[in-house]
């Protein structure tokens, strides 16, 4: 047996909707996991004895590895919980040792003295509704979208996400605050009608989710990003991660689900919330049987959003008046808009008010950073957006070919950070090389995350080279922004720049700047 880790989980996870300590364990070949399970567990209930304090319920939980496996078991006491883990995995820690009690008691009255629980946020601390957002691709722009709609219909609103906390549209934090320590940052601040939480999965896997529960969640999309990460090998478990953001919606909630992605849809009875469908294909029969069962969903209905409770539809907005949706050419911001909307009416929010919402925000560098911003400059198209995985990368690229028309050429600057498998890089390379005129690869110093400078390039390369389409290969570069530079200097009139972009978009919005570049703001 090997332990893989001890870890302190402070909310909702994906072993149980309540705080627990993981003991993650490797099998030896001579390993009986059942056996392995009953004779750690007695030894987490025989600590506890120790230290006077009641059995915790634990359970055992496989892992996509099949040599590997979970323990977990709920906890009060932080020092302690850590601690009984500890000794219960060390065969060499003699429990009937009087120096053991003494170190479970130590660590029992610290936790007392300076009250170390979950540090997770209980329904009966807070008084403003919660809003939890979640999904592979989209989420930053449908929580930034729904904070918008719900400001510009007067509530005071707090809101965290990958670029930081905001308070009422002033930044409070900056960094990636997509996990705990954003949603606590939120409610925190006094005053506030509704907070709403961008929720990644790596918060959810390394400390679980920072409240009890959720009174609108979406679900968007998952797709295979970030495996191999953490015990996630599979887009199942994957899904099972970031589905723990519609589990824990109260009864009286509403669960925002894409009828268009499988994995999405298959929580639809596993919620206790009623579900309200989004959809850009509203003639699947889930969508039809969803609504003559007196559902409600929120479609794409030719050039229009449509809401639907049962079979009687309204009109929210046409889609040629919403910014984001760059006249329907940006479909996955057309997902985006479907989903804010959804939660909006979930929130009691107005038609009005909603569409009023949606065709005031701009896909700009202003009001939505780094998600799919573009400016003409000297006569070419440059896009900046946050595109950091294959998916990601195809929308990208059949956004970019529409604006480039049938005669300009479009220049791909593609990479992203270092927590990814090789054959996801290997892919970004194949679909640059299918879908490119001219491919420019870049390094990401800062995310190279246990990578070496030049070896994400390497593999990219690798994918294109061994990938059909005509692209040519521009070269590997430092960093985005020299290849950006790069693609604007090589590029002519009518043609296109698109980067995935992570790190430098204030550097690249500088040199848009001084090269007299001039912002776009979508539709309307």
């Amino acid at each position: 047996m090997e332990v893989v880790e001890i870890r302190d989980l402070d909310g909702p996870n994906l072993f149980r909707m309540e705080p627990v300590i993981k003991i993650g364990l490797a099998l030896a070949p001579s390993d009986s996991r059942e056996e392995l399970a009953a004779a750690i567990s007695a030894r987490i209930a025989a600590a506890h004895d120790l230290a006077e304090q009641p059995h915790p319920k634990i359970t055992s939980h496989a892992m996509d590895d099949a040599k590997e496996f979970a323990l977990a078991f709920d906890w009060q006491w932080r020092r302690f919980a850590v601690t009984a883990a500890r000794v219960a995995v060390d065969p060499q820690v003699a429990l009937d040792d009087p120096d053991t009690r003494a170190l479970l008691l130590e660590r029992l009255e610290t936790d007392q003295r300076e009250g170390d629980h979950p540090a997770w946020v209980r329904d009966s601390e807070r008084t403003v509704k919660a809003v939890g957002i979640t999904g592979t691709n989209g989420k930053t722009t449908t929580t930034r979208l729904l904070a918008h709609i719900a400001m510009r219909a007067g509530q005071s609103v707090g809101w965290s996400s990958s670029t930081g906390v905001y308070i009422n549209g002033e930044q409070v934090l900056e960094g990636d605050y997509s996990g705990p320590g954003g949603a606590g940052r939120v409610f925190q601040e006094d005053d506030l009608q509704l907070a709403v939480l961008e929720t990644a999965r790596g918060g959810l896997l390394l400390r679980g989710l920072a409240y009890e529960s959720n009174d609108v969640s979406v679900f968007l999309n998952v797709t295979a990003d970030h495996l191999s990460l953490h015990g996630i090998d599979t887009i199942e478990s994957l899904a099972e991660v970031k589905g723990i953001v519609v589990r824990v919606t109260r009864p009286d909630g509403t669960v925002v689900l894409s009828a268009d992605d499988p994995q999405v849809y298959g929580f639809y009875e596993r919620v206790v919330a009623p579900v309200t469908l989004i959809s850009q294909r509203p003639e699947q029969d889930r969508v039809r049987d969803h609504l003559r069962r007196g559902g409600m969903a929120v479609v794409r209905e030719g050039e229009s959003i449509v809401a639907y409770r049962g079979t009687a539809g309204d009109e929210v907005v046409r889609v040629a008046d919403v910014p984001i949706a760059f006249g329907g050419a940006a479909p996955f911001m057309v997902e985006n808009a479907l989903a804010a909307t959804g939660a909006a009416l979930a929130l009691g929010f107005t038609l009005g008010e909603i569409a009023e919402g949606l065709t005031t925000f701009r896909s700009d560098s202003s009001s939505n950073k780094g998600r799919l911003n573009v400016f003409d400059v000297a006569g070419r198209t440059a896009i900046i957006d946050y595109a950091h995985n294959d998916v990601g990368l195809a929308g990208l690229t059949k956004f970019a070919r529409q604006l480039a028309g049938k005669q300009g050429r479009l220049h791909l600057i593609v990479g992203t950070a270092g927590d990814r498998r090789d054959e996801d890089f290997l892919a970004l390379g194949r679909i640059a090389r299918g879908n490119a005129d001219a491919v420019y690869l870049k390094d990401t110093p800062g995310y190279l995350r246990g990578r070496e400078p030049g070896a994400m390039t390497a593999l990219m390369r690798d994918g294109f080279e061994a990938a059909e389409g005509n692209a040519e290969l521009a070269g590997a570069f430092e960093d985005e922004y020299a290849a950006f530079v790069a693609a604007l200097d090589s590029s002519d009139t009518s043609d296109v720049v698109a980067v995935m972009c992570q790190v430098d978009q204030d550097r690249m919005l500088g040199e848009i700047e001084r090269r007299g570049g001039r912002e776009r703001t979508g539709s309307r």
